[in-house]
């Protein structure tokens, strides 16, 4: 099957993936009175943590404008967070779901989308709690907030390709969650999260730039703080030709992985 059947026949499949989301979502979130809770309050205590710690001491080293510094640390921190999340869930998902890929009729590539689209319901709480910061801020909506959701769908491309890619390498070496937590790990710090990428002298930019989540992070905070089109940011072909690649290794590495995985796990 080429690649292009492959998506059309994982699209055929969207009512599937819906479901299977919406209960996930429900199981891990709303299955107990403080589910839902400890989802929202674990990375509001780090960003509290964060915020205490770099508003205080080294916020004008950081940021080069006069945006509060809680509403930078929002705008990069939230997407980083939908980040880690679906790559941490969709890298597991075949594995954790061994048991389905007896099932012949069952579309295994499904399973990599469905942590990802389950991700994105808490994003999307996220972003909920997020606007009613900017509003209290006096940060109110504009034109440049309906980009948001292509930026989102750019983003899912990556996380796809991310997705794929580490999950069918998970299914032949549990590693690969180590390699996976430490590059995470290091992707904190070298994401503009809570700094800007003015902060470093220009001739660097383009390191910056291979960095997928740094126009992503830029992406969000311009839509909701600087007013900017996502195709004026500096680093939008390098996202293009980066994920463009993610993508394609991530879809034939599975394709080609696919039919070892029962025998394997």
């Amino acid at each position: 099957m080429s690649i292009r059947n492959e998506i059309i026949s994982l699209y055929k499949a969207k009512n599937i993936i819906i479901n299977m989301s919406i209960n996930d979502f429900t199981y891990n979130f709303l299955g107990s009175y403080l589910g839902m809770l400890w989802v929202i309050l674990r990375p509001l205590i780090f960003i509290s943590v964060i915020w205490l710690i770099f508003s205080i001491g080294f916020k004008k080293n950081l940021i080069d404008n006069n945006t509060p510094f809680i509403l930078y640390l929002l705008t990069g921190y939230i997407p980083w967070l939908l980040f880690t999340d679906a790559v941490s869930s969709s890298m597991k998902s075949i594995v954790n779901n061994k048991f389905l890929l007896s099932n012949l009729s069952f579309k295994i590539g499904v399973l990599p989308i469905n942590k990802i689209v389950c991700a994105f319901y808490v994003h999307i709480v996220f972003l909920s709690l997020l606007i009613l910061v900017l509003l209290f801020h006096g940060y109110y909506p504009s034109i440049y907030w309906v980009q948001l959701p292509l930026m989102m769908i750019i983003f899912s491309i990556l996380l796809l390709g991310v997705g794929w890619l580490t999950s069918s390498l998970r299914v032949f070496s549990k590693d690969v969650e180590e390699v996976t937590g430490i590059i995470l790990q290091i992707g904190f710090w070298i994401s503009p999260i809570f700094w800007s990428i003015n902060a470093i002298p220009y001739k660097y930019h383009w390191i910056v730039d291979i960095n997928p989540m740094a126009f992503i992070i830029q992406g969000y905070r311009n839509s909701f703080i600087d007013n900017i089109w996502f195709w004026e940011t500096s680093g939008f072909l390098s996202y293009i030709i980066v994920t463009s690649v993610v993508l394609g290794v991530g879809i034939m590495l599975f394709k080609r992985l696919r039919p070892h995985f029962y025998e394997t796990l």
